[in-house]
């Protein structure tokens, strides 16, 4: 029989990947996935409304419901518009704008239906969740049309029932009497009239009297007249107050309708009322943390369910539902997450999202069982614009202290800020604590803030399962209708794209080799939420820049072994050698040693690795040369300062080129490559080193000790110091350093002391961001003509000059600008490295499917410099004029305590400082704000809105980034990448194969499902069948991710039923683990021992550091790492075993000979044996062929690059028992 499908959307309100990113480490660790995480397709929300540039929580609500772009304040209807699309309103007598309300007509054709409704008329099972009240927009939106005629006629000009959607009670009202299934929440106000006593149920959260509940409201806006509990009773809802009644009628069987009501308020306390014991009176407060804690208030109401637990409930009735087989819609909404973000209270939003999380991973089991289910989450704006910033800023009394956010220059009236950063319990208070990493660290960090209002964000939806794979990669918030509708009704066909406001570019055509180029390009310090502001910029909210139109994205995990945030050098080193690294990395470990690459080559980044193989390679670079985003693929060094020694080794990778294979190096830094003394003055070589700049940098170690230039020259390079220049260099020139600037080719200071002022051109500004003498020397007076190449531009002409190598190229590129502009909250600056960015993006698009289809693009940031936010005062308060005089109009608050609130400045064009814009003195200096490309394609009034931009400082934080790939094995990408990942895909690319010594093709880290973890004590897991699992913490040996952390852990797969695909990281100590089918299992630090001999095959065991055991079955592969590694062999056979660094013992008998040989890839003559136990033979008893062994006739071992009749005696030890 056809069933019908299933929708859950899940609305973790104001939420990005950035708090999501803060979650996963505090509630499951950095190395570890949480249950968004898993959800296996991603893309780029944009949540612009028809008359603004980020969404509001009604109007988003109503685009989701809907599937249209609706006027910001809209609750289901649309309004009346004038002849030139400005809005029909009238003033009433109290100063209330009203709009005139006007009836909204869906995506699919329907009027004042929404997707809800259409369900609820198919007969199609339905529900709505929400930890707020139920009226929130989240649910409220998608089960009632509320407009200016339900706003009551008394209310005030500065009351927040002027709005529509400040109308809960008729929301309420609406929702009750929708024919929805399943209605679970809080906002038992909204239920009752003023002066009802409350049910019985309601004592659960201390309501029990009338009174209560006419001291939080008596506004009609609030408050039904008539009771609606009773009318939900009469049409046939089982009601109830608390977890327990909850989970009560989930489990009665007769129960088919089900209105739970679980706060007086919200189920959260983003505000909490407090009664006076002597009096009685009820005071407000705020739920900041350091007002939850002083009245010890948790930061939800103990007897409300969960998220997970409502959507759990709503599961059970929906399953005995004749309904079922209709198919099903849920909407859920935690709304703690927006409210909480909205007062920056960090504790209670990272809460928040857990909750939400634990609810994705019901969804996701419910997937698992039901596949015709499609599961998608979005939030519409961020609130807050949360950052993780880490290590946490910590002040001598061990908490955290403060972040500077938009520095300017002295005299000016906007100086910047000293913003507090969150801990645990609010602002400079101890710091969160995440959970270990893999290798049992619990870091530290603290919460930055850009401020307390909702800004565009970096917001991703996350799918799986039916049509999740049809989500385009930049997703219109109208998508989230359509593919919502487009499951539920497929009989109905496909609706309407989204319109986009400029011509989209050709897909990647399809590769015709198994191996081609790769183009890394890493815009340094921006993510997401600059990449939506430069859109919005340049194109407009409807545009898509090339940077959207990469064909697949996923979610940057950049955390290393000692931080949760990336940083420049120790991300570089990780791309380039995949390995995680420490934070101040630069090829070298902590200790000073070499790194040994993902590939096995100790020193050997994957750039030279390609050089070695004949490849051609190049590196790119805005900055000096020697920024760790190029450096590190071509130098290692004990400190990333040293930029003499790191520019010289560079130079000289180019030494070993193989064939006409070329080398390409271009970018600023002419000081790293001239010795202390050497300036334009005295030599020949030098073109923007200036006697000033010259005596000015006397470190020696930026400075070389001989002339890197000439060294170049003497080394075979030609040697180009403009754009025209390198343009003229033939294609037969096989080594080419440009050097374009004396340092970079930007001016990274804010933009008081660039001089940017509100009277200059564009391009006048493009002329002070970008160095355009190469010198740094730029006055407002001196503009030299020269300038250097944009990345654009040094791209266009390395690929010209590359593109002739039939063995194929490597280019690392990096726009240096984007994270130096941020780092000095300089928002003009970022977004012309973005544009130059872009430019260079269509430069690389336009090659491969126009010349070389054997191309991968990949791009991604290391961490988010500044924490760039997009701002809008509307609805709330009046649009940014095009000019402001008065600077305190151009700021947000930020992270209140209580005693203080902060105001954030905002920048504009020319910074957050009035200035300068007609040249005349007497008149005001004014702020201009920045200006959308382009009007909102669905807005009415075509017009072009203004906005200005929030930091939270001037640090790097985790952020929302995004790794994004185009061309040749874009599809490869994981929903969330780590950093080492960027080394897999590239090498995958270059070579056809995995990075691994075996030579076996793998995907790149497939994607388990659920998320266990062990603690710092030894833990004892073992998956075994057929046991149901709690919620959300399963371990059932099935696509599980498990970390076990510190302590001596055993974990045993070996009775899982149906099991495998599992991934299991053993963290620190001497660990046991039992294998079983096509996991990864990673051993960490210790002596482990991993044991497959009962196993299925298709395994890959890591031993990481330490001297371990591997006790093998059949069809694995066994990675030693560090350490005195001993792998014993059984009888089944065929594994690959690669020993690693360290003296390593391969016993490849015991007893009896094997089904089939093993291959030994990496053995290290003189320093590794091969053993023999229970022999009864000896060294003459081998016969030993090539690079194979054979006892009785039978092939046991077979050796990778070692000739085996040369291996002397000492190489082999023969026992006559067991060794263990």
């Amino acid at each position: 029989m056809t069933t019908g499908n299933h929708v859950i959307f899940i609305h973790p309100d104001g939420t990005d990947a950035s708090t999501f990113t803060a979650m996963r480490a505090l509630y499951y660790g950095p190395d570890n996935r949480a249950n968004f995480d898993l959800l296996t397709n991603s893309a780029n929300y944009l949540g612009h409304m028809q008359d603004q540039l980020s969404g509001t929580s009604n109007g988003g609500a109503v685009t989701h419901a809907t599937g249209v772009k609706v006027y910001a304040e809209s609750f289901g209807l649309d309004r009346e518009t004038n002849p030139d699309g400005t809005a029909v309103r009238t003033v009433d007598a109290n100063g209330v704008t009203r709009f005139v309300d006007k009836p909204l007509v869906s995506l699919s054709g329907q009027v004042n239906q929404t997707i809800i409704q259409e369900a609820v008329k198919a007969n199609k099972f339905t529900g709505l969740i929400n930890s707020g009240v139920i009226a929130e927009p989240g649910t409220g939106a998608f089960a009632s049309q509320v407009g200016y005629n339900d706003v009551p006629a008394n209310v005030s000009a500065a009351s927040f029932d002027r709005f529509p959607r400040a109308q809960f009670a008729e929301i309420t009202r609406e929702v009750v009497e929708s024919g929805v299934d399943v209605i679970l929440g809080g906002g038992l106000v909204n239920y009752l009239p003023v002066g009802t006593p409350p049910p019985a149920g309601a004592s659960a959260y201390g309501i029990t009297s009338a009174a209560q509940l006419d001291a939080i409201s008596t506004s009609s806006g609030q408050r039904p007249a008539t009771n609606l509990i009773d009318r939900a009773i009469a049409l046939g809802y089982t009601v109830v107050y608390s977890r327990e009644q909850l989970a009560a009628a989930a489990a009665n069987p007769s129960v088919l309708k089900v209105l739970g009501i679980f706060a007086a308020e919200d189920t959260f306390l983003d505000n909490a009322r407090i009664t006076n014991p002597t009096t009685g009176a009820i005071t407000n407060i705020t739920g900041i943390e350091e007002n939850l804690r002083a009245n010890n208030l948790p930061n939800y109401v103990p007897s409300a369910p969960t998220a997970a637990e409502m959507l759990t409930a709503y599961q059970s009735v929906l399953l005995r539902s004749p309904k079922f087989a209709n198919g099903s819609i849920v909407i859920q909404e935690e709304e703690g997450t927006d409210n909480f973000g909205n007062i920056n209270n960090a504790s209670g939003m990272l809460e928040a999202t857990f909750r939400a999380d634990q609810a994705i991973g019901v969804a996701r089991s419910f997937v698992d069982k039901y596949p015709n289910t499609l599961v998608i989450t979005a939030a519409d704006s961020a609130a807050g614009g949360l950052q993780l910033r880490d290590p946490a800023p910590t002040g001598s009394n061990g908490l955290t202290s403060n972040v500077t956010a938009n520095p300017s220059i002295t005299g000016k009236p906007v100086q910047g800020l000293s913003l507090p950063t969150d801990g645990i319990n609010g602002a400079n208070t101890a710091p969160f604590i995440a959970k270990p990493d893999s290798a049992g660290r619990e870091l530290p960090f603290g919460i930055s803030w850009a401020g307390t209002p909702d800004f565009a964000g970096g917001i991703v939806t996350k799918a799986a399962g039916l049509n999740s794979d049809k989500l385009p990669e930049t997703l219109d918030n109208t998508d989230i209708y359509r593919a919502m509708y487009e499951t539920l009704f497929p009989e109905r066909g496909e609706l309407p794209d989204a319109p986009i406001s400029n011509t989209l570019r050709a897909p990647a055509p399809s590769p015709t080799k198994d191996t081609g180029n790769v183009i890394f390009f890493h815009p340094d310090g921006a993510g997401f939420a600059h990449w939506n502001a430069y859109r919005i910029l340049e194109l407009g909210a409807d545009g898509r820049t090339n940077w959207d139109q990469f064909s697949e994205t996923a979610i940057y995990d950049g955390n290393l072994v000692d931080r949760i945030t990336g940083s420049s050098d120790g991300n570089a080193t990780t791309h380039a050698l995949g390995v995680k690294a420490f934070d101040d990395a630069y090829g070298l470990d902590a200790q000073g040693n070499r790194y040994t690459s993902l590939s096995g080559k100790v020193g050997t980044t994957i750039l030279e690795e390609a050089r070695d193989a004949g490849k051609s390679i190049a590196v790119i670079n805005s900055g000096v040369i020697a920024e760790p985003g190029t450096g590190a693929f071509l130098a290692e060094v004990a400190d990333r300062g040293l930029q003499g020694q790191i520019t010289e080794q560079m130079i000289r990778s180019g030494t070993t080129l193989v064939g006409d294979s070329k080398i390409v190096i271009l970018g600023g830094g002419e000081l790293n490559m001239l010795p202390i003394g050497q300036n334009i003055s005295n030599n020949p070589n030098a073109r923007y080193v200036t006697t000033e700049i010259d005596a000015a940098n006397t470190n020696a170690s930026r400075r070389p000790s001989t002339d890197l230039i000439a060294l170049a020259k003497s080394l075979g390079y030609t040697v180009v110091y403009t754009l025209a220049e390198l343009q003229n260099v033939p294609t037969t020139a096989q080594r080419v350093l440009g050097v374009f600037a004396a340092e970079d080719t930007y001016n990274d200071f804010n933009e008081d002391r660039l001089g940017l002022t509100a009277n200059l051109t564009s391009e006048q500004v493009r002329d002070r961001l970008y160095r355009v003498d190469g010198t740094g020397g730029l006055t407002p007076t001196t503009i030299p003509t020269v300038k250097p190449p944009t990345t654009a531009e040094m791209m266009r002409e390395t690929l010209r000059l590359m593109s002739a190598d039939t063995d194929g190229f490597m280019i690392v590129a990096e726009e240096e600008g984007s994270d130096n502009f941020g780092n000095v909250n300089n928002a003009a600056g970022v977004f012309e490295a973005l544009r130059r960015t872009d430019e260079a993006f269509g430069v690389v698009m336009d090659f491969i499917t126009q010349q070389d289809p054997n191309t991968l693009l990949m791009t991604t940031a290391d961490s988010e410099a500044g924490g760039l936010q997009v701002f809008q005062p509307v609805p709330f308060g009046p649009a940014f004029p095009n000019t402001i005089t008065n600077s305190n109009q151009f700021r947000v608050p930020v992270n209140p305590n209580g005693t203080t609130t902060f105001q954030n400045p905002l920048d504009g064009v020319f910074g957050s400082n009035p200035s300068d814009n007609d040249g005349n003195p007497a008149t005001a200096e004014v702020i201009v704000p920045f200006t959308a490309g382009k009007a909102n394609l669905a807005d009415p009034a075509q017009l072009r809105q203004n906005f200005g931009i929030a930091w939270a400082g001037t640090p790097d934080f985790a952020g929302s980034i995004h790794v994004k790939t185009f061309g040749q094995n874009a599809d490869l990408l994981n929903e969330t990448f780590e950093a080492t990942d960027i080394y897999r895909l590239a090498y995958r690319t270059l070579f056809g194969r995995d990075a691994s010594n075996d030579g076996v093709l793998d995907d790149v880290l497939p994607l388990p499902a659920l998320i266990p973890a062990g603690t710092t004590g030894d833990d004892v897991l073992e998956a075994l069948p057929n046991v149901a699992p709690l919620p959300n913490q399963a371990f059932d040996g099935r696509s599980d991710i498990l970390f076990t952390g510190a302590g001596n852990d055993s974990v045993d797969l070996g009775f899982a039923f149906n099991p495998g695909n599992n991934r299991i990281d053993l963290g620190s100590g001497n660990d046991v683990i039992f294998v079983n089918k096509n996991d990864r299992l990673f051993g960490g630090s210790g002596k482990d021992t991993f044991d497959a001999r009962d196993s299925q095959g298709g395994n890959r065991m890591s031993g990481g550091a330490g001297d371990d055991d591997f006790f093998l079955g059949a069809g694995d592969r066994a990675l030693g790492g560090d350490g005195v590694d001993r792998f014993f062999v059984s009888e089944g056979g065929g594994n690959l075993l690669s020993g690693g660094a360290g003296a390593d013992q391969f016993w490849i008998f015991n007893g009896d000979v094997a089904q089939s040989a093993n291959t030994i890839v990496d053995f290290q003559i003189g320093t590794d044996v091969i053993g023999f136990q229970n022999a009864s033979f000896g060294l003459a008893n081998l016969v030993r062929t090539g690079n194979n062994i054979s006892v009785n006739g039978s092939v046991i071992a077979t050796f990778t690059g070692v000739d085996t009749a040369s291996l002397a005696a000492s190489s082999f030890v023969f026992l006559a028992s067991s060794v263990i």
